[in-house]
């Protein structure tokens, strides 16, 4: 409940505040569009460095644009700017919505990777490990329990004494890939 004295004590707005249609405040406001982040591979190695693979809102926003253009740029081999480590981990059937995710690698320093084939992006994706918890992966893939649950489900991830095998994830990162397979 307000009272009366804390009422007289609020500053009041002007006039002129008062009638300025809303986003005219500044009249120096750039409004032409998003701007690319400045970023580097260290940068983006900080918000965590056990992820591994991040999802289209990060690639939005380091890039500064919407998530059309980053399909594009996945899509279009011969895009100027094109992402080639792209990963579909959907659980469902070819065709469905993509779920994509990218090699963090990639978005921070597309010039380092740009010559890995398939198996050293995969290897180095995975790292040494050779088994993997439920709750890595969805650590390194930003990823839901519920999603991981499903593709074991579903039987592309295989488990061995509770653990996601690293033959079953690479199999799947190989089928998945984007260059591989546009679904």
């Amino acid at each position: 409940m307000t009272s009366a004295t804390s009422i007289k004590e609020a500053p009041s707005a002007t006039k002129t505040e008062a009638t300025k249609p809303r986003g005219q405040e500044r009249q120096d406001h750039d409004i032409s569009g998003p701007k690319p982040r400045e970023f580097s591979q260290s940068n983006v190695a900080t918000f965590s460095p056990r992820v591994r693979l991040v999802p289209i809102a990060i690639a939005r926003w380091l890039y500064g644009i919407d998530t059309q253009a980053v399909m594009a740029r996945v899509d279009n081999a011969v895009h100027p700017q094109h992402i080639r480590w792209a990963f579909n981990i959907g659980s469902g059937r070819a065709g469905a919505t993509r779920e994509l995710r990218f090699w963090v690698n990639e978005i921070g320093a597309p010039e380092k990777v740009k010559k890995f084939s398939i198996e050293q992006a995969v290897a180095e994706i995975l790292g040494q490990r050779q088994s993997f918890s439920r709750g890595d992966i969805e650590i390194q893939w930003i990823t839901c329990s519920q999603q991981i649950s499903n593709l074991v489900s579903k039987g592309f991830f295989k488990e061995k004494d509770n653990r996601l095998t690293r033959a079953s994830l690479e199999t799947f990162l190989f089928t998945r890939w984007t260059g591989n397979n546009p679904t």
